[in-house]
């Protein structure tokens, strides 16, 4: 048996090429290689093991690999996916744009732009994609940027306005005094401010100037800008989270200071005069919703409005927003990026205050 294992059967084969590599130093030379055990090839299981492990490694490095692809190519897919979010929510910005330009000439049409405009707030099939559109007119709040003037003195009426606006809300006056002390210790100035933050917006209002956010009128000459955001309000000491989700629906940074009385809350509307009580102001949000206010003359109309109102709030209301706040979504295969946008529209001319992409 050991005779027969010791004849190599390839002998018979004249294989002479097989047979002139000496097995013997075949075997010796794999035995003394430094990278393999001794008994590598005396013991077959231990053999059968290494090749195991090998094969086991391989796969472990092939698999890593494969997934590790895998990720990659889906991470493209997905920032691909998202830059086309990011376009259709761009085409939205313009369509916004347009609409506005089209149904901005008066207060009946826009009513009928924000009508239109609803119907885009839901999944809108675009390019693909979807998109989703809000546009908010910007004079349903006040602007506390407007508060100090630039030279430190108080800004009495909007004071008076956001005493009754805290009362309503049922916010401690105490905060009101909080934020008047921080306003008069901070303040933007040209100098301090990267360049980002010192471009001026010079659009002639009635209050000849305008705070856009990102992009603020700084030290105008007429007012004081410590608020970038609506957020900074988390700056002033005794700000509790409570009270910033109460203020931030209220309160802008970004507007005028004007106060579009067809779309205010009725909160807004009741803060606009001493003479307004919290029951004429509901009746004037209810009054305004089958009856838009075309002129000033209308809100006599409104019961509990009279000459005396109208001539204490003439001066601190607008009948249609040239302010326009919009915020696009877009969708694209699961992808969804946003742009907000602040524009100002006026005698068929469009400026753009700020975008902010998300």
């Amino acid at each position: 048996m050991f005779q027969m294992q010791k004849t190599f059967p390839m002998q018979k084969l004249n294989l002479k090429s097989l047979l002139n590599v000496s097995r013997k130093n075949f075997l010796s030379f794999l035995k003394t290689s430094p990278g393999l055990p001794r008994n590598l090839f005396r013991n077959s299981g231990s053999a059968l093991l290494y090749v195991i492990l090998v094969v086991g490694l391989l796969s472990a490095l092939i698999t890593g690999f494969i997934v590790k692809t895998k990720e990659y190519v889906n991470r493209a897919g997905y920032l691909e996916n998202r830059a086309k979010a990011y376009y259709i929510a761009k085409s939205g910005i313009s369509l916004s744009k347009y609409l506005i330009s089209e149904y901005n000439a008066n207060v009946l049409e826009q009513n009928i732009l924000f009508k239109d405009m609803s119907l885009y707030q839901n999944s809108y099939p675009l390019f693909g994609g979807a998109i989703k559109l809000f546009v908010y007119p910007q004079g349903t709040k006040f602007n506390i940027n407007m508060l100090i003037y630039a030279d430190g003195s108080v800004n009495e009426t909007l004071y008076g306005e956001l005493q009754k606006l805290f009362y309503v809300l049922g916010l401690p006056q105490a905060l009101l005094n909080g934020i008047e002390n921080f306003m008069l210790k901070h303040s933007l100035s040209y100098n301090n401010l990267s360049s980002n933050f010192t471009k001026y917006v010079n659009i002639k209002t009635s209050l000849n100037t305008v705070m856009a956010a990102g992009e603020p009128q700084l030290e105008s000459g007429t007012y004081k800008v410590p608020f970038l955001s609506i957020r900074d309000l988390m700056l002033v000491p005794g700000m509790k989270y409570k009270y910033y989700y109460i203020l931030k629906n209220f309160l802008c940074v970004d507007s005028s200071g004007l106060i579009n009385i067809n779309y205010a809350p009725y909160q807004v509307v009741y803060a606009l005069s001493p003479l307004i009580s919290v029951s004429d102001a509901k009746e004037l949000v209810n009054y305004r919703i089958n009856n838009p206010i075309i002129s000033v003359a209308d809100i006599a109309n409104v019961p509990g409005f009279n000459e005396s109102n109208l001539t204490a709030m003439s001066s601190l209301i607008e009948l249609a927003s040239a302010y326009y706040k919009i915020k696009a979504e877009g969708y694209y295969r699961g992808a969804r990026a946003s742009i907000t946008s602040l524009y100002y529209f006026v005698g068929g001319n469009t400026e753009k205050l700020y975008e902010r992409p998300r």
